[in-house]
């Protein structure tokens, strides 16, 4: 790697920048959590080792003054084999990396913040006419660590960021989803709440179940009842609000339940582990839009289950459908300033899903 360490500095480098504007977004909790992660990333330690408490802090507290020396700079661009570019050009920067086996990620992320990576990809293919890229070891990351993403015909699954997300979903998993969760790790000989023996599956899990999130992703790309235009329109607009969350949840359930989406290519499998994983990883909010596939779980095992199960995918489509009409009435009525829109959208959360707009909130 040494001939590509210049790259490597300048993607860390843009990854802190992008680190320092994502640090706002996040609750107390919530960065916290992702500067442990980040920490133990840095530190070469798996999502289950920890560091000592002191040693963290004083990362910390260097990261934070770092992070402040650093806040008015602008991104570094790429300079490969004699040519600069755009940190954002990622289309050139890696058909120049393809050779490397590496994968250079550069886009906006959640509250169209930008976010950085770079890493090794140990496989490359076609899945539904999309390419599918795998990448494992990262040589750069940020706080923004998404286990999978896609854009334009192009998948991408983050492979060391799937197991801190995982780990990181099970140690914070609520009872609920622990029950849920164990009908995954049934498969693989845990039948009891022992985070020690569930550490010791975990990457067998995920590599079994890397098309969980494979055909999450397929069903965004090949879901269309949201224009991408609009969508990403309205996101502009609406950074960091439950305007940008709930439109999020509601495409995430669009994008599961398309023909060509996670659960019925599950479905069709009958592959109940990866059902359940699927429903374990939603977050509070998700499992009450997921409502009709989440009591669905419940059911499979008896007469008709994989029946009803395919019953309630349908009727959570048409559910969210039926949700976004409204939804976007009222954000594209041209009376209504910002704040009444997130006034009216936060009545239409509390009356029509019944849930308290709080929960959107990470």
């Amino acid at each position: 790697m040494d001939k590509l360490s210049s790259l490597i500095e300048h993607v860390r480098f843009n990854c802190e920048l992008a680190s320092v504007r994502q640090a706002g977004m996040y609750s107390v909790c919530g960065l916290a959590m992702r500067l442990r992660d980040l920490y133990k990333w840095e530190h070469g330690l798996m999502p289950w080792e920890e560091g000592d408490a002191k040693d963290v802090l004083q990362w910390i507290g260097q990261k934070e003054e770092f992070w402040d020396q650093i806040y008015n700079m602008p991104f570094k661009p790429i300079a490969l084999k004699g040519i600069t570019y755009d940190p954002f050009d990622t289309g050139p920067i890696n058909q120049r990396l393809a050779a490397d086996c590496l994968y250079y990620g550069a886009g906006m992320g959640e509250g169209t913040i930008p976010s950085f990576f770079l890493g090794t990809v140990v496989k490359n293919g076609w899945v539904e006419g999309l390419n599918v890229i795998i990448v494992e070891k990262e040589y750069a990351r940020d706080l923004m660590t998404n286990p999978a993403f896609s854009k334009d015909q192009e998948i991408v699954i983050r492979k060391a960021s799937a197991l801190y997300y995982l780990w990181n979903s099970v140690m914070f998993a609520r009872k609920e989803n622990q029950r849920v969760f164990q009908i995954c790790f049934r498969e693989f000989g845990v039948d009891t709440w022992d985070l020690e023996a569930i550490k010791n599956v975990l990457n067998a899990l995920l590599e079994k179940h890397l098309d969980v999130f494979i055909y999450h992703e397929i069903g965004e790309l090949k879901d269309n009842t949201m224009e991408s235009q609009k969508f990403h329109l309205i996101l502009d607009r609406f950074q960091r609000t439950i305007v940008e969350f709930l439109l999020r949840a509601i495409k995430d359930l669009l994008s599961d339940t398309h023909e060509k989406g996670r659960f019925p290519w599950l479905v069709g499998k009958r592959d109940l582990s990866g059902l359940a994983l699927s429903i374990a990883l939603l977050d509070d909010f998700r499992r009450i839009l997921y409502s009709d596939i989440c009591n669905a779980l419940e059911l499979i095992q008896g007469n008709n289950g994989w029946d009803s199960f395919s019953e309630a995918i349908s009727k959570s489509r048409e559910k969210a459908k039926k949700i976004l009409l409204p939804i976007l009435d009222i954000i594209e009525d041209v009376s209504l300033s910002s704040d009444e829109v997130l006034e009216r959208i936060k009545k239409f959360i509390s009356s029509e899903i019944k849930c308290n707009s709080q929960n959107l909130h990470n």
